[in-house]
């Protein structure tokens, strides 16, 4: 159908009496189309028994034609039947592909909205921007960067914060630096996730700074730094910063907690592991802290069935061989893993890292870990990555 033809047949026939049977027919129809083909037929009906588009489910429409050559031919039923700008529509598709399995078709359609000039609003862009951080795409997410300043949402903090947070995903920590400082301004979660994205790089100092730099700081603020400093092999830092939480009156999290208690677990410090675990009790976390128990507890059965036994000659303090099997249990890198099974989805790569090397213990049981449960964990100690798949590690046993 022709854009003329289109057009006149769009103008031309008289609405039908709301009692017409073709009416009630046509209706059943407007739901079972499922191709920019069955559309065309659809509104071809529609034309010959003198039904108005306006029945046309348009969401639909736009799903139908989005991602192929049919665009042009819904584009043009919106700019007939609308009176307000067709984006929200066209929106409605960018989020399902957006937060489905198929981000680069979020990608695709923005680009057919601006080529037939579809103005983006912030709920497109930050649609499109979410695409762009399921798929790492920096290349991408710079253009949309640049698309929005243009259209003069620069000073929207929501999708400034998105760009920040895939600059760092994705490595770009000089524009992320940048585009920091060129901020006109920033919320606690601009600076968390300067916080995070350094810390997860290993630049525990800089992420420190940005702490001691915040003019607010909430709980993910504090226990951000706080597991920071358990990755980086800087347990008494760690421990330090949660005795300053407490002076502050702010309320931990169970990921504060667990990060605590495996800072404790590297020191030692067994008593002060107790007292965390009681004050953890205390603050109503007592299921969420029995819960990691109980889960490493019934994980630990399974991989003494494969074999595995607790090799206490790693550690060196003097106590009983019964303890020295408990101070190993609580290996911040077990307790990494045990919490992320527990929180994460179902198949989501595990990562931890660890500015000290991963003793033999956690070596054995990582890899015992990521056979029973079939997820990938990967470490990063002082000396390389560990990519644990399978019962099996990246490095052979040889570290």
């Amino acid at each position: 159908m022709s854009s003329s033809s289109l057009s006149s047949s769009l103008r031309c026939f008289p609405p039908p009496s709301p009692s017409s049977p073709n009416l009630k027919n046509n209706d059943l129809l407007t739901h079972n189309f499922n191709t920019p083909l069955e559309l065309k037929q659809l509104h071809a009906r529609l034309i010959k028994t003198s039904t108005p588009l306006s029945i046309l489910p348009l969401t639909k429409v736009a799903s139908v034609c989005a991602l192929s050559p049919s665009f042009s031919y819904a584009h043009q039923i919106f700019s007939h039947l609308l009176e307000t700008p067709q984006t929200s529509i066209w929106n409605s598709c960018l989020i399902r592909f957006a937060e489905g399995d198929s981000p680069s078709h979020a990608l695709l359609l923005f680009y057919q909205m601006r080529l037939f000039d579809v103005l983006p609003d912030t709920f497109t862009c930050s649609f499109v921007l979410k695409a762009c951080l399921k798929l790492s795409d920096v290349v991408n997410g710079k253009i949309i960067h640049g698309i929005f300043q243009k259209l003069g949402f620069g000073s929207n903090l929501f999708l400034q914060n998105m760009i920040l947070n895939l600059y760092g995903l994705c490595g770009e920590m000089g524009d992320a630096m940048l585009l920091f400082e060129k901020m006109p301004q920033r919320d606690v979660v601009t600076w968390n996730i300067m916080i995070a994205q350094l810390v997860k790089r290993g630049d525990i100092d800089g992420a420190y700074c940005f702490f001691l730099r915040m003019p607010d700081k909430n709980v993910r603020s504090w226990t951000s730094m706080i597991s920071g400093f358990v990755q980086c092999g800087k347990p008494k830092e760690a421990i330090d910063l949660f005795m300053k939480l407490q002076d502050e009156a702010v309320r931990p999290n169970e990921v504060t907690f667990v990060s605590v208690l495996a800072a404790c677990a590297d020191l030692g410090e067994l008593d002060l592991g107790r007292s965390v675990h009681e004050y953890s009790t205390r603050s109503g976390f007592k299921r969420n802290a029995e819960e990691i128990y109980q889960f490493w507890d019934k994980l630990l059965v399974k991989m003494k069935h494969r074999g595995y036994a607790p090799k206490t000659s790693v550690v060196l303090l003097d106590m009983e061989e019964k303890e020295k099997e408990t101070f190993l249990y609580r290996h911040s890198e077990k307790l990494a893993v045990v919490f992320g099974l527990m929180t994460m989805p179902e198949g989501t790569t595990i990562r931890i890292m660890k500015n000290l090397r991963v003793c033999e213990d956690c070596h054995a049981a990582l890899k015992l870990i990521s056979g029973i449960v079939n997820r990938e964990i990967i470490v990063r100690d002082r000396n390389r990555f560990h990519c644990f798949r399978g019962g099996q590690c990246s490095c052979r046993d040889f570290w």
